[in-house]
């Protein structure tokens, strides 16, 4: 029987999800070793192309003796692997390898890799808001990856669908393909975001929306210099709607965008139980910069 100041080995199983075109994957092995040296039993890796088409499988991982899945990629990733355990129990694990690891900046995950396995092992526990998209449908992970080529095939329609970071649509979208094309990526390397941003602001399409609201919070005052909780909103709004051409909307979790410029919501945070909601409307470009600018700084005054 050991002494009262040692303790028992607790080994821990974890599947490893990974994207083979995530912006650092040829740093997956090493990844992969520091939790191993970290104590962590890895039972499966699997690339996240294996799961397309397939039912949420976190109550399958559990059964089989998984404590915890890890997501080794970007924001894509993680929001696939939040899908298939939302439902399940498993906690996530996040070894950021992606190009911009918005989520992983959000929640405060160190992007050194062995300093985020270190997280992995030893650090705590915390519970995050969710949002969900119903229903849902997720691009295949081995979609067309030529530029020109079209976007999605036919994909199934599901139930609803989970998201950590946001559900967006519009400009993001458009740059996104851009940014995570492997050939670009390939070509270009660290200057893929800012040549797609360039691209995707000169070749913009706006979107005819209609977006309904039930339930709507508003905050009492326009300063955002400190965020209110959702006890502390107005009263909610019953049901409104808002008509517009706009250029983006984004339905936001994790309040963190565009990688290492750090462009973030004023007071969001991840366990706020709020979703941020922002349209873009259509403006010229050079108008579009100044205001997205204003929006995102925390020092000034906006309204919602």
């Amino acid at each position: 029987m050991p002494g009262g100041s040692e303790k028992l080995a607790v080994t821990i199983n974890a599947i490893v999800v990974y994207s083979p075109h995530s912006g650092r994957s040829v740093l997956l092995s090493r990844a992969l070793s520091y939790i191993q040296q970290a104590g962590v039993h890895i039972t499966q890796i699997m690339s996240i192309a294996e799961l397309d088409g397939l039912p949420p499988q976190g109550t399958s991982w559990r059964a089989r003796g998984i404590d915890i899945a890890i997501a080794a990629g970007g924001d894509g990733l993680v929001g696939g692997v939040t899908t298939h355990i939302a439902e399940s129990g498993l906690p996530l694990g996040i070894l950021p390898l992606g190009t911009g690891n918005d989520t992983a900046r959000s929640l405060n995950i160190p992007l050194d890799l062995l300093q985020a396995a270190q997280v992995i092992t030893a650090g705590k526990d915390i519970e995050i808001d969710l949002g969900v998209a119903q229903p849902a449908q997720q691009t295949p992970h081995l979609a067309n990856p030529k530029p020109d080529g079209p976007v999605l095939s036919h994909v199934a329609v599901q139930k609803h669908g989970y998201f950590v970071h946001a559900l967006i649509i519009g400009l993001n979208v458009q740059f996104a393909r851009l940014a995570t094309n492997v050939v670009m990526r390939q070509r270009y390397g660290r200057l893929t975001y800012p040549l797609a941003a360039l691209e995707v602001l000169r070749n913009h399409q706006s979107l005819d929306v209609e977006i309904h609201f039930e339930g709507l919070a508003l905050p009492q005052e326009a300063n955002h210099s400190t965020r209110q909780s959702a006890a502390e909103l107005s009263k909610s709004v019953g049901r409104t709607s808002l008509r517009c051409r706009a250029l983006q909307v984004a339905v936001i979790n994790a309040p963190i965008f565009g990688g290492a410029w750090q462009v973030a919501v004023p007071g969001a945070q991840v366990n706020d139980r709020l979703l941020d909601i922002v349209v873009i409307e259509e403006i010229e470009p050079n108008v579009f910069s100044t205001q997205l600018a204003h929006f995102f700084d925390p020092q000034k005054q906006f309204l919602p």
